[in-house]
């Protein structure tokens, strides 16, 4: 079985399996164990199940006989919109340990029915090529590289791989709750498209990935803070509003059709989701995250420096609680809007 992004986990780089005890990660740690690829391992803990305890015991007992680190976490309770939370918390992990142990990679298992899972669930929703697209082979999260060996490889390669070689996995019985978007799509729809379209859809994603490589190529995308991004503007509402999911997915937002309409309403300048922010002055677009829902006064010198500036009004709180320099600011937004 081919393996995308090998070149990235090879020779001196340091690389942690996110792994689940399921079916896609247990067999991407044994292809990787094929591969000779060297890798520690991250496993997170929801409680949600009778299993999860057996889950984490399984990949403690992989660690011990392949020699593995292992890193635990326990997961508090999550009380509503589980798997966006649930999201939340595995990459803070994954953040936290990469800061602590240097991990180069996060080698995560999603493999080709969930990208197509996910841009059919898009695709309903009426969003553009950025958020259709989803997340790629190499991809970068708050400084971090994610790496998906099996992106361009099928759930059925990837049973048959496990069958064969007598592979122990735990299935999830909440992937069969059909009242849960994304089981509605894989069982309904995406494995049996999978099935009779497998080389056909490849083939449109590789490319749908190219032609949005170049029109991302074509924007001037700086990132002034972990949380805060600065785009010049085009003028024309459709790219701006391209650059703008552009920079909100780096931040780990995805619009919907919705919200795309009403950031166009407000002219750019909005709030988006719980935490995000969207502002603008007469040449550059602003697009950054809140840390928190609750904002610190703006002190009226940082104020004054930042109107002076053309700093927009909704940026501000995220700089003052950065200490960002004004200076250090101006000019990097000069440089930006000269086009450098």
């Amino acid at each position: 079985m081919q393996l995308f992004g090998l070149d990235f986990l090879q020779s001196d780089a340091k690389n942690l399996l996110a792994f689940s005890g399921g079916a896609d990660s247990s067999a991407l740690f044994f292809l990787l164990q094929e591969k000779q690829i060297s890798f520690d391992m991250a496993i997170v803990n929801y409680g949600t199940r009778e299993n999860c305890a057996d889950e984490v015991a399984y990949a403690q007992k992989l660690a011990q006989t392949y020699h593995k680190q292992i890193h635990v976490f326990q997961a508090p309770a999550i009380e509503s919109n589980f798997e966006h939370n649930a999201r939340v918390i595995r990459y803070r992990f994954f953040k936290q340990l990469s800061a602590v142990h240097n991990y180069t990679n996060i080698i995560v298992a999603h493999q080709l029915n969930d990208k197509l899972e996910w841009f059919l669930m898009q695709l309903c929703k009426g969003s553009g090529i950025v958020s259709l697209l989803g997340f790629h082979g190499i991809s970068d999260f708050e400084g971090i590289r994610i790496v998906r060996p099996l992106i361009n490889t099928s759930r059925n390669e990837i049973l048959e791989y496990l069958h064969q070689n007598k592979i122990v996995f735990f299935n999830d019985v909440s992937n069969d709750d059909l009242q849960i978007k994304r089981n509605y799509f894989r069982h309904k729809i995406s494995n049996d498209l999978l099935l009779k379209h497998r080389n056909g859809i490849l083939r449109s994603f590789e490319i749908l990935y190219r032609e949005s490589k170049f029109l991302e190529s074509d924007t001037t995308n700086v990132k002034l803070l972990e949380n805060l991004y600065i785009v010049k503007r085009a003028y024309n509402e459709l790219r701006d509003l391209q650059n703008v999911d552009f920079a909100l997915k780096r931040l780990g937002y995805v619009m919907s059709f919705k919200q795309r309409k009403e950031v166009c309403k407000a002219n750019f300048s909005c709030g988006v989701g719980r935490n995000f922010i969207i502002d603008c002055n007469q040449s550059l677009l602003f697009i950054g995250r809140n840390h928190t829902n609750v904002q610190k006064p703006v002190p009226k010198k940082f104020r004054e420096q930042c109107r002076k500036n053309k700093i927009p009004p909704k940026i501000r709180a995220l700089l003052q609680e950065a200490k960002y320099n004004v200076e250090e600011i101006r000019n990097l937004i000069l440089d930006v809007s000269l086009g450098y």
